[in-house]
């Protein structure tokens, strides 16, 4: 039982953070109406319900028989892990909303950080669910982009350009563990970023920028560089949350002073990046030496004159996103830690998109033809006709249909009271927006 409600509060934890308010408390009682519940006292109840579930687990106690997320040797439950699991997710909540109730949030690190062998120690207890091998139970990609990958074509999982940009001007040894090389005829002539090149959210360019040419004019999704194979097989293991995180989750509260461990924030950040590393088999010379790199190397700033493009060589292909850490951020190191945990998460979507959102140190550039519909962001208004990464997504139109009453009730409680893409979450901060649009 405990084991499942560890589960039910990680669905829980993904779902608030998609649409803030939802229904929970009353959330599996049969009923007409269904009422939602704040987003604040969401998380309270779920870093209440974690620590209950993490305490209440007894080493000896009874196992699931066919446990599909930590099994043990003998086809059973792995008690321990999923103690730490419980209480890693408990961090992550915790650090989640910092910036909402700091005081809540060091409270629940302080008590997690007294105790560090209580949380994930290895890629051993990396949170793992792995989809079966057979037409019933795999990869939904692995029809999507393998069997029917012609069919889906201008849909491929291709690299996009914000991820390169914040791994291959560093040579990230990550990157071949990620992704193919792109074709090389496709690619733009002596391209800095060879052999990998990614697609970006548009090909069309903001209102007064011109570019000759346009390097992404008229390319298809396969001209670029792609995901790798291991990541469609039918039988990948998603990953639910990693060592590496947690590593990164401590350099972060001690940093940002929100708690003390074992270990400085730097020896944290460099397990978490050697963490990373490794979950992936990357060759342990090729990952002191990335960690050497000025920009990577705790406490450093990039360094803008490794090329005669000087802070080009970290800019999108518009030039107004930047990857590069400068002297200009209030806070370098904090961007530092948040760009490896964003690394660290990837192919975890809805946790880097938490991640940006709590944040809001790491560049991205909007999207320059938004649709207009579903409460799009900035919605080609005229104030501003670009779209920055979403805050949140609205309710389904099924909730309208067969729960109305109660949900008109969850919009209240939303920031402003609007259920649009552009409404703040409680744990979340404001937009950050791009100087260069605001600018021009």
């Amino acid at each position: 039982v405990l084991i499942a409600k560890i589960w039910e509060n990680y669905l829980f934890s993904q779902a608030v953070s998609i649409w803030g308010g939802i229904p929970k408390s009353q959330a599996f009682n049969a009923g007409e109406r269904v009422p939602y519940d704040k987003e604040s006292d969401i998380y309270y109840t779920m870093l209440n319900d974690l620590k209950a579930c993490a305490d209440g687990l007894k080493m000896d106690g009874d196992v699931y028989k066919a446990d599909p997320i930590f099994p043990s040797g003998q086809k059973s439950s792995d008690l321990l892990k999923w103690k730490k699991f419980a209480n890693s997710l408990r961090l992550r909540l915790a650090v989640r909303i910092c910036n909402a109730d700091r005081s809540k949030a060091t409270e629940v690190i302080d008590e997690l950080m007294e105790n560090e062998q209580n949380l994930m120690t290895s890629n051993e207890d990396n949170c793992l669910l792995q989809w079966g091998d057979n037409a019933d139970t795999r990869n939904y990609f692995y029809d999507y982009l393998v069997i029917n990958r012609e069919s889906n074509l201008d849909k491929l999982h291709s690299a996009g350009e914000s991820i390169l940009m914040y791994m291959a001007p560093y040579a990230d040894p990550r990157l071949e563990k990620f992704f193919t090389p792109a074709n090389a005829a496709s690619m733009p002539d002596n391209f800095h970023w060879a052999p990998y090149w990614g697609q970006p959210k548009v090909s069309n360019l903001p209102s007064g920028v011109s570019l000759s040419p346009n390097p992404h004019s008229g390319k298809t999704a396969d001209d670029y560089s792609q995901l790798q194979d291991k990541f469609t097989e039918q039988s990948y293991a998603e990953v639910i949350m990693n060592y590496a995180e947690v590593c990164l989750l401590k350099s972060e509260l001690v940093h940002k002073g929100l708690g003390s461990g074992s270990q400085t924030a730097e020896a944290y950040y460099n397990a978490g990046v050697n963490a990373s590393m490794a979950q992936y088999g990357v060759d342990g010379g090729k990952v002191n030496n990335y960690l050497q790199t000025p920009g990577i190397k705790w406490n450093t700033l990039t360094d803008l004159t490794v090329t005669e493009e000087g802070e080009d060589y970290y800019k999108d292909f518009i030039g107004i996103v930047s990857s590069a850490i400068t002297s200009d951020e209030p806070d370098p190191i904090y961007r530092q830690i948040i760009m490896q945990q964003y690394i660290a998460m990837f192919y975890q979507s809805l946790d880097a998109w938490t991640l940006i959102r709590r944040s809001q140190v790491l560049e991205f550039p909007p999207h320059f033809q938004p649709e207009t519909g579903y409460g799009a962001v900035n919605a080609g208004t005229k104030d501003n006709p670009y779209a920055y990464i979403p805050q949140r997504l609205v309710y389904p139109d099924s909730e309208k249909t067969n729960n109305e009453y109660e949900l008109t009730k969850g919009i209240a409680n939303l920031d402003g009271g609007q259920d649009a893409m552009s409404t703040k979450l409680w744990f979340a901060l404001p937009t950050k927006t791009n100087p260069y649009l605001t600018n021009n």
